[in-house]
């Protein structure tokens, strides 16, 4: 009797793992104690370390601190009303330093309260989010 090795795989974002059954090895799949095998390279993260917002004068303006960019390409700023369905605000290029660095942005809008997120891109094309924040308008 021929027994054929069967490999079962989990799929996380940016992750692969791998287990794989054989004759000689009779564990039930994602239960045993035996390893998972690491089968790609994770991403780098890239932090954002703060991210503020403002609206003053029918002006949102935006500020970021990343700790290390060098692996970013660009980031989006993402803008959307309810929190819930985002469009693409602007792009900035990253300035690829080893070192942290600051970013800002800024644009006109009759809104009193806005969300934005940061899509994050980096130079091999993975995609990260920021955090949320909520810009609201200050109170005269």
């Amino acid at each position: 009797m021929r027994v054929t090795p069967v490999t079962f795989f989990i799929v996380i974002p940016g992750m692969i793992f791998y287990h794989q059954l054989s004759a000689q090895n009779s564990y039930v799949p994602f239960t045993s104690p035996s390893p998972f095998y690491f089968a790609s390279p994770q991403k780098p993260f890239i932090k954002i370390t703060s991210f503020t917002g403002s609206i003053q004068q029918n002006k949102v303006l935006l500020n970021w601190t990343v700790g290390e960019n060098q692996e970013v390409d660009q980031f989006e700023i993402q803008k959307s009303a309810d929190g819930k369905i985002f469009s693409t605000a602007a792009l900035v290029f990253g300035t690829g330093k080893n070192d942290a660095d600051r970013y800002e942005f800024y644009e006109k809008t009759n809104s009193k309260k806005l969300v934005y997120r940061i899509k994050i891109i980096h130079k091999d094309q993975a995609i990260q989010f920021s955090d949320i924040i909520i810009v609201q308008a200050e109170k005269n």
